[in-house]
């Protein structure tokens, strides 16, 4: 691929094929492997489709997932957060202040308030 132009619909195949492989939470490099692609060339093109990388795709999915799990289920903060794909408990806590400006805890609450 380096130095040659990549047509749209080639590029938008990366892309898409891309998308579908990492939605099993599978790192960056994993998916390019798979679809043989480089992960540099994987990156911009699915910035350009889809308007941001795909690791702050997987860091999107990840909270809504574990949100979603908060709002629907009484189960524990750390289970949640291992099943949502967080390594523990504090990291998922982080995050979820980070992206949605909320704890997981007031999530929680504001779902029971419903």
């Amino acid at each position: 691929m380096c130095g040659r132009a990549v047509d749209g619909a080639r590029a938008h195949n990366v892309a898409a094929r891309g998308i579908e492989r990492s939605r099993a939470c599978r790192s960056v490099q994993s998916v390019c492997a798979d679809i043989g692609v480089d992960p540099s060339h994987y990156g911009r093109e699915f910035a350009k489709r889809v308007g941001c990388t795909p690791s702050q795709m997987t860091r999107w999915q990840r909270v809504a997932q574990a949100a979603h799990m908060l709002r629907a289920t009484a189960r524990p903060l750390a289970q949640v957060a291992i099943e949502a794909g967080y390594c523990d408990q504090s990291h998922m806590c982080r995050e979820m202040q980070r992206v949605l400006g909320r704890t997981p805890r007031a999530i929680r609450a504001s779902a029971s308030d419903s």
